[in-house]
């Protein structure tokens, strides 16, 4: 898939919904933390790839967040979703979780 591409799907947990996004060049990719493998899979991120003002306007709505990808997470910081001091880099791979109780 394309750089600088976001892939989005809506997942639904016991606490709702959670909005999985990701850079699209990562799908399916496995990284490594604290002996722990990570598989960024097309089943929880989905394969649809939206715009960025699609991502966006999910952010808008979501109260439960997982993303991943430098791309991804950069947008979120940027427009005021996520503070870089939430951030993780594993693998120099960008994540933040955005959760609203």
């Amino acid at each position: 898939m394309a750089e600088n591409s976001i892939v989005l799907k809506w997942n639904r947990s016991g606490m709702g919904s959670v909005l999985a996004a990701a850079d699209a060049d990562i799908i399916g990719k496995c990284i490594h933390h604290n002996n722990i493998d990570i598989l960024i899979s097309e089943k929880f991120y989905g394969t649809e790839v939206v715009s960025d003002l699609q991502f966006l306007e999910a952010l808008e709505i979501a109260t439960n967040c997982n993303l991943f990808g430098n791309y991804t997470v950069r947008i979120a910081v940027d427009n005021g979703f996520v503070d870089t001091s939430s951030v993780m880099t594993i693998d120099s791979i960008m994540h933040a979780i955005i959760v609203q109780i």
